[in-house]
């Protein structure tokens, strides 16, 4: 495998990754979280791939010739551009958890205010005797 066929099918890797990362901000935002994790785990096999890969990267990077470093030099630049998209989706995703969390955590404080109101109206006294009872003896 050439440099240019490497780096390449790294920067497809990658465009794989930002699409994924895409879906995924859609999916936290729709609330799925279950299709959310698969993707995670989906991407997290890509992302392995590539660093599986990077050996292969540098090795060819020291066979090629001068056009191909140019070339290469190209690639990467898009590369890098790719990883910035996927970056910034990323911060966006990141975002919308702590989001989501905030809702949680005042949902939660809600549901304990909520049952400490209702607990402060039961009897805690204990059994009360009505005083109009007469009774024999």
């Amino acid at each position: 495998m050439n440099i240019i066929e490497a780096l390449e099918k790294k920067r497809d890797d990658f465009y794989k990754i930002r699409d994924i990362s895409i879906q995924q901000e859609e999916l936290l935002s729709n609330e799925e979280l279950d299709e959310f994790l698969s993707l995670w785990e989906k991407r997290e096999l890509i992302r392995k791939e590539i660093d599986s890969d990077q050996k292969k990267y540098r090795s060819a990077l020291e066979r090629a010739d001068k056009k191909e470093r140019e070339m290469a030099v190209s690639l990467n630049r898009e590369i890098s551009e790719v990883i910035e998209s996927i970056m910034a989706v990323d911060k966006r995703v990141e975002e919308l958890v702590r989001e989501k969390r905030e809702v949680f955590l005042c949902d939660i404080k809600g549901l304990k205010k909520g049952r400490t109101a209702v607990k402060s109206y039961g009897n805690k006294k204990g059994l009360a005797y009505s005083r109009f009872i007469k009774t024999i003896g």
